[in-house]
């Protein structure tokens, strides 16, 4: 039997609400979703908190790391080939999609949480990544 919209929207629930592990029964089938790393799960919307935004010579105002929310497979385009979500330079806001993660076959979009201009790319396209691991410089913009 298959449960893989069951899975999506156990992960789904881990990320709205920050949690770090969720669990379910229902008759002989057990389905728990463990989130990797201790304490509170730090989304990419708190970003601001999670990674101070700091001053620099090399970045003049603030700039901000996007992180990674997840476990998996980090893929700069949706598919071989095709052009990058974002690149150095590229503006983004808080809901643009700056890349995705596969994580157990399960495409994942990862959304910018700020307003501003990549300046810093950390990752290759099909590089592994780890919860919290830098994947973009933003030097913000506020609005």
């Amino acid at each position: 039997m298959c449960y893989i919209d069951t899975v999506k929207e156990l992960i789904s629930l881990t990320n709205t609400y920050n949690l770090v592990e969720i669990e379910i029964h229902q008759d002989m089938t057990r389905i728990r979703i463990k989130k990797n790393g201790a304490g509170r799960l730090i989304s990419n919307q708190d970003c601001r908190d999670a990674m101070p935004c700091v001053s620099t010579e090399e970045f003049p105002t603030e700039s901000c790391v996007i992180t990674s929310p997840m476990v998996g497979t980090f893929y700069r385009a949706l598919s071989p080939g095709s052009k990058p979500f974002i690149d150095i330079g590229s503006e983004v806001n808080s809901e643009k999609v700056v890349g995705v993660i596969e994580t157990m076959k399960i495409i994942n979009e990862v959304s910018a949480g700020v307003t501003g201009r990549v300046v810093e790319v950390f990752v290759e396209d099909g590089e592994a990544v780890e919860f919290g691991q830098p994947l973009f410089r933003v030097q913000q913009t506020h609005t």
